[in-house]
């Protein structure tokens, strides 16, 4: 092979060399940015599942017409029907006046741990209100009940006291009758039960009488010559014989019914 054959073979081996060499250059993938690998064309996107929101409760309140301790609540929520009930609760601690014959004392109802069980009377409301219902929860309160016993016991031992004479008759000028109740103290019964209902009844007066009835376990007393001194004074300035008396009891201790008769006469 002569030269002029080795330069055209040279020639074409170049040329062949260009064309594989422009090919390769043009099914190449372009590079990446910034180190990051191109993103595969084969590849689709795929979209996150959305979501779904939880449901908004309702807000409680109560069923229109409900009344709780006499207050109207309907379309409250609890936090402004207690915010009211707490109201009622401070008129409620307002004193009482106990009376009982010519004797008053004060009861405070903080003295006897008073209160307004607001959550209990709420809850009771929700429940029904709950059903659809329009509540209907009376006022109710709660307090010591020893603590009270203990203020009327101090109160009924400032009325162990005798009662005065009361004339029935006057026949006569020279003649008095009377009735005489000794040891009289506080019904107890009626006393809790009249205390009850007042310290629940914010509207109501805030004096409270209180019935007295013979005490059955104090036996009677003699009658005081201080109650009967003015009559026989009275007798004898009418007439200047002898003014002589007589007692008589009647009824029964265990019924809180004794009483004495008294009479004085002239002769």
């Amino acid at each position: 092979m002569n030269n002029m054959q080795r330069q055209r073979l040279s020639a074409l081996l170049a040329l062949c060399l260009g064309l594989f060499l422009g090919a390769c250059s043009t099914t190449s993938q372009t590079p990446s940015v910034a180190g990051q690998p191109a993103p595969s064309a084969l590849a689709s996107p795929t979209t996150a599942p959305t979501a779904t929101p939880p449901p908004t409760p309702t807000p409680f309140a109560f069923t229109a017409g409900s009344r709780v301790a006499g207050l109207d609540v309907g379309g409250m929520d609890e936090a402004a029907a207690a915010a009211q009930l707490a109201e009622l609760e401070q008129q409620l601690m307002l004193p009482l006046e106990l009376e009982a014959g010519t004797v008053i004392t004060t009861l405070r109802p903080l003295d006897i741990g008073l209160t307004l069980p607001i959550d209990s009377l709420l809850a009771e409301a929700r429940q029904a209100s709950e059903t659809g219902a329009a509540a209907r929860v009376a006022l109710q309160v709660d307090y010591d009940t020893h603590a009270l016993q203990a203020r009327l016991d101090s109160f009924a031992a400032q009325l162990a006291r005798t009662t005065p004479l009361n004339l029935l008759t006057e026949t006569d000028t020279f003649s008095r009758s009377f009735v005489y109740t000794p040891a009289l103290t506080i019904n107890m019964e009626q006393a809790v039960q009249v205390i009850e209902r007042r310290l629940a009844s914010p509207l109501a007066a805030r004096r409270v009488t209180l019935e007295l009835v013979s005490d059955p376990d104090r036996a009677p007393e003699p009658v005081p010559l201080a109650q009967i001194q003015p009559q026989i004074e009275a007798m004898a300035a009418l007439w200047d014989g002898i003014v002589g008396g007589v007692c008589v009891r009647s009824g029964d201790r265990r019924d809180n019914q004794l009483q004495c008769g008294y009479g004085l006469f002239g002769c």
